[in-house]
């Protein structure tokens, strides 16, 4: 109790998040990454797994938005739109753009146009929803709809490759284990110290796709794109080569 006290009483002084019994102690100010003797790699000023290149606050807003509602929202606004006279939201699941506000489902009967939102009546035999129209023409709503579309679609980007890299990573550290076991089982045949680059080669391919994987949190809040792009682009291809190097059959 007294060691622990004293640790939390410490800025420079901190058990390692995974409970593993740790403690660091932080020599520089400069250091915020963290890699403690059991594996784990943190971010010594919030605690959080290290996200470089990310920053923390960045990291926060990044976690929040991918754990919050705020896509469900978006999704609504992209995919429904609300009926002109009762204003309940309805989502298009025929071909056809007569519209009909459902009273069985809490609606109010209006008839209207799924594009242009007017009165069904009021087409006649023709349509006057096929013009172009520039935002002084847009009501409010059709402006923030193409907003929110615009915004989950470069979200939607920047998710799906992040994802893609923490599955990867998550691969490599399954693949790590199997390769120990696969060592253990033929250091008979082959000295064990010829076997440990590749060990080295598992560790290397982990730090690439947590650094990738964060760099698409750093992409989506960054707005100078094209050095972020380069550097990250050849990141990618290395540790793609790398990546399927370590998956080769060990006897290979």
């Amino acid at each position: 109790m007294i060691k622990k006290s004293y640790v939390e009483n410490q800025k420079d002084y901190k058990y390692c998040p995974s409970d593993c019994g740790k403690i660091v102690n932080k020599i520089s100010d400069n250091l915020e990454n963290i890699d403690c003797v059991c594996g784990h790699s943190y971010c010594f000023k919030c605690n959080e797994e290290n996200h470089s290149p990310s920053n923390c606050k960045m990291n926060k807003s990044w976690m929040e938005k991918h754990h919050s509602e705020s896509e469900n929202i978006n999704w609504i606004l992209i995919n429904t739109k609300q009926c002109p006279n009762c204003h309940k939201n309805i989502e298009k699941n025929q071909g056809c753009n007569h519209m009909t506000c459902q009273k069985n489902s809490g609606g109010c009967g209006h008839e209207f146009c799924w594009i242009c939102l007017q009165s069904w009546s009021s087409h006649q035999n023709y349509y006057n929803c096929n013009k172009l129209k520039d935002n002084t023409q847009k009501s409010e709503e059709e402006i923030k709809r193409e907003r929110a579309k615009l915004d989950h679609d470069k979200y939607m980007h920047y998710i799906e490759r992040y994802d893609n890299h923490d599955k990867a990573k998550k691969f490599a550290i399954s693949s790590k284990e199997k390769l120990k076991q696969k060592i253990d089982e033929k250091t008979n045949q082959i000295l064990l110290e010829d076997l440990q680059f590749l060990i080295k080669a598992i560790d290397i391919v982990i730090k690439c796709r947590r650094v990738l994987k964060n760099s698409y949190c750093l992409g989506y809040y960054c707005k100078s794109k094209e050095l972020y792009e380069f550097i990250q682009e050849k990141i990618e291809q290395q540790t793609e080569l790398l990546s399927e190097l370590t998956e080769m059959n060990l006897d290979e």
